[in-house]
């Protein structure tokens, strides 16, 4: 599996370095993109990062980008073709705010021509971080069959559930499971033959879906 991580870079290199020791697989590349100024302060974060790829044998390429000017995010789209990356790594914990709506366009345009497995690094800087689905963020809407089984399984009340269970309970037959394919290719739940388990997002567009219809219980 080629795993590449995209890791924004801002002046904090204790984080930036947290996110690399956190990353416990192996990397084929690792691309810094961070907004212009503050260069010596950021001088010394890149060159520990080049250290770090260099250590674990990863690519390190790097990217600037000017507030007045996106056209650099195409060259993260190219180094994505490029590194053939089927596992993606987004970092949500560190870097500019500006950049993040820049790299996610970049991200799922990737995304939707290969279907690559994209994920973000979520959490609150200083405290635990998680690796979520990056893709369920962006679902607002379902089709009738999958919202129907969606809706099911969220408002079980356990984090794990059961799929021969799931399928007894509701006398759903063979092709639920390419609706649950779907699911998980959405990155609204996380799923294997037996085990059926909730995402992040998946619960966040759960509650928006409830909230939409009304349903206050």
């Amino acid at each position: 599996m080629q795993t590449l991580l995209i890791l924004p870079l801002g002046v904090t290199g204790e984080t930036v370095q947290g996110v690399l020791n956190a990353t416990r697989e192996p990397l084929v590349g690792v691309i810094t993109v961070t907004t212009a100024g503050f260069d010596e302060t950021k001088k010394e974060i890149i060159r520990a990062v080049k250290q770090a790829c260099e250590l674990i044998g990863a690519k390190h390429y790097h990217i600037v980008v000017n507030p007045d000017n996106a056209e650099p995010i195409a060259e993260l789209y190219r180094l994505l073709r490029k590194l053939t990356a089927t596992r993606v790594l987004v970092s949500g914990v560190t870097g500019s705010r500006y950049l993040l709506p820049l790299i996610t366009q970049a991200v799922l345009r990737y995304w939707h021509e290969t279907k690559a497995e994209v994920f973000l690094i979520h959490g609150v800087e200083g405290e635990k971080w998680s690796l979520v689905p990056f893709t369920g963020f962006f679902v607002y809407d379902l089709k009738r069959e999958q919202k129907e089984v969606f809706m099911r399984i969220y408002s079980d009340p356990r984090n794990i559930l059961g799929t021969k269970e799931l399928i007894e309970k509701y006398g759903y037959g063979r092709s639920i499971y390419k609706v649950l394919g779907k699911l998980e290719e959405k990155g609204l739940i996380k799923h294997n033959r037996n085990k059926i388990e909730k995402t992040l997002p998946g619960r966040l567009l759960y509650f928006l879906l409830k909230e939409g219809e009304g349903d206050e219980s």
